[in-house]
């Protein structure tokens, strides 16, 4: 459940999802609020990253202990996952929440 207390809204931010590649869990133009406060990868969750200095919305995936930034998108030829060696993704935090038009 939200909770809207003040310490929660100090480790919150709402970003625009751009891009095709979380479909279709997100859709480009959908709004996702993110915990900054949760920055532990878990494997299977949403988190927002900035991988090489690029702002992305993956899933994370714990594979051949190893962490890998996935697109929902079942075209992989498109979206392929991407390696998140240690450093090379800085986790914002996780997506707790969407907002979106689509149905």
């Amino acid at each position: 459940m939200w909770s809207s207390t003040a310490s929660h809204a100090l480790h919150t931010l709402a970003i625009k999802v751009a891009g095709a590649s979380m479909e279709p869990t997100l859709y480009s133009g959908d709004t996702v609020v993110i915990n900054t406060a949760d920055t532990e990868p878990k494997d299977g969750k949403v988190f927002a990253i900035n991988y090489e200095g690029e702002p992305i919305v993956k899933r994370l995936v714990r594979d051949a202990g190893q962490w890998w930034a996935a697109s929902n998108n079942p075209n992989q030829t498109l979206y392929p996952r991407k390696l998140c060696p240690e450093g090379g993704c800085l986790i914002v935090g996780r997506v707790v929440h969407r907002q979106t038009e689509t149905i």
